[in-house]
């Protein structure tokens, strides 16, 4: 994360560009108001963290952290296809699967810093409950190609197998998004979004991940109301540009509660 900071840092300074506040995007649970990372359950040894105040010390500058999901869906309402949107959800699939709101086009935040974890809802599965994340996330799609004899680095490399439509990596990216239009359809139930968009590492899947989602989607559908269920067109920048956007937004914020100082004649 250092490396990263520094390296915009750097190549601001050559731009002339000064920076006047740092958001992050991560995964949850967190607490955003004191920057502290909790417990994500696909982050080995991030626990209680407090992330904000670490990158504060070290770069002094005002800190932001929030959910990547959460920010993720603010990139899709200020540069990608939520635009002209009141009402969507933007779901983002890694290793962990998280979701952000737009409600009446302010970003959905609850009560407390668990919204959106659609990644654990529960599943029914081989005879007990698992989590959504665990039988659909990035990481399980890569570990269940490679049991099956597919030699795989990543998900382009399954990606990749897609385009030449090999039988087993279909099948298997054909499932899983089952298990995720299942979570998808149930979003939509409870939220009623105009637009559901699915975003993140698994979205280079295209077709093949969204197609059995829609599929689902208008199987299970309750009502005669149509969503759009489509990939997000900025999927692999989404959790960089709402953090940023994020960011801007609380320091314009805390910027106008300021009190300015009246001179006096």
């Amino acid at each position: 994360l250092f490396l990263s900071i520094d390296n915009i840092m750097k190549d601001t300074e050559k731009h002339h560009i000064e920076i006047r506040a740092i958001g992050i995007g991560i995964p949850g649970p967190l607490d955003a108001q004191t920057g502290v990372v909790r417990h994500p359950p696909k982050f080995e040894g991030w626990e209680d963290v407090p992330l904000g105040k670490i990158i504060h010390e070290r770069y002094k500058l005002p800190v932001w952290i929030e959910n990547d999901a959460n920010v993720g869906v603010l990139a899709e309402k200020w540069h990608g296809g939520g635009k002209d949107l009141k009402n969507f959800v933007y779901i983002l699939v890694n290793e962990g699967i998280g979701a952000g709101a737009v409600i009446d086009n302010e970003l959905y935040q609850g009560a407390y810093d668990y919204v959106g974890e659609i990644g654990h809802t529960l599943f029914y599965d081989h005879g007990k409950f698992r989590y959504l994340e665990d039988i659909s996330g990035v990481d399980i799609l890569i570990k269940r190609a490679r049991s099956q004899g597919l030699n795989i680095k990543n998900v382009k490399d399954i990606s990749d197998l897609l385009q030449t439509n090999d039988k087993v990596a279909c099948s298997i990216v054909k499932e899983i998004a089952s298990w995720i239009g299942a979570a998808v359809i149930d979003v939509i139930h409870i939220i009623g979004p105009e637009a559901v968009f699915i975003g993140g590492k698994m979205a280079v899947l295209g077709d093949a991940l969204i197609q059995p989602i829609r599929g689902i989607v208008s199987m299970y559908l309750f009502g005669d109301q149509e969503v759009d269920v489509r990939l997000s067109e900025i999927s692999e920048d989404a959790v960089a540009i709402g953090a940023a956007i994020y960011a801007t937004t609380k320091w314009l914020e805390k910027k106008s509660t300021e009190r300015v100082p009246v001179k006096r004649r």
